[in-house]
Formats: structure tokens, C-alpha cells, sequence
């Protein structure tokens, strides 16, 4: 199996994730494999610790850390999939194939 097809089948079975984003390969803009290493982590604890764009922010970024901290050191199928004006950026394992993280970003057509 390929990552588009892993990362697609990882959607369809993951309930967290509306139906929409879950629904075929249509909505799915970019795959990429990477792996997370400390370095990344020592970056969010900053901007955690720095709270910079407030309360709300920073509650998305220690969740971030906690759902992917387990993960440093191993290859992750990182994608966007894009849903009318929203995207969302979601991270598969792909050794298991499943959604091990996920953020909407509302809007995301207006920002770029």
C-alpha cells in the first residue's frame, strides 16, 4: 500500500473526524512522510512557555506535544485535507495506520 492509500484508509477509519474529511481521496492536498525529533519538541515547549498568542493557542500546542511526543524518532504521514474554506492537518502512523493527531484550522482559504 502506498501513503496516499494509507493515509486515506487511516481517515476512513478514524471516528474522531467528520464524515467529510473522511470521504475519499477528493479533499486530501498534500502528503509527505517526515519524523519528528526533539528539536521539534524543544521549539513548541518555547512557544508554549512564550504564550504569545494567548490561552487558546497554547492549550492547541500542549495538546500537539502530548498526542506526539510518543512518536519522536519514528516516521509519520504528515497531509492537509482541505474541506470547503477549512483545512485539516493530520498526522497517521503509518507502522499501525491510524490518525494519531489532528488540528482544524477554520478558514484556512483566506490566509494564503
Amino acid at each position: 500500500m502506498n501513503d496516499i492509500e494509507l493515509f486515506a484508509q487511516a481517515l476512513d477509519h478514524c471516528s474522531e473526524l467528520p464524515p467529510e474529511v473522511t470521504s475519499g481521496l477528493a479533499g486530501i492536498r498534500m502528503i509527505r512522510r517526515s519524523t519528528l525529533d526533539e528539536g521539534f519538541f524543544s521549539v513548541l515547549e518555547s512557544q508554549i512557555n512564550l504564550c504569545s498568542r494567548g490561552p487558546e493557542w497554547e492549550q492547541i500546542l500542549k495538546r500537539r506535544r502530548d498526542r506526539l511526543k510518543p512518536f519522536c524518532g519514528q516516521d509519520l504521514l504528515k497531509g492537509r485535507v482541505e474541506v470547503g474554506k477549512d483545512a485539516y492537518w493530520i498526522q497517521v502512523d503509518p507502522k499501525d495506520g491510524r490518525v494519531v493527531y489532528w488540528e482544524l484550522y477554520k478558514d484556512w482559504s483566506e490566509r494564503i
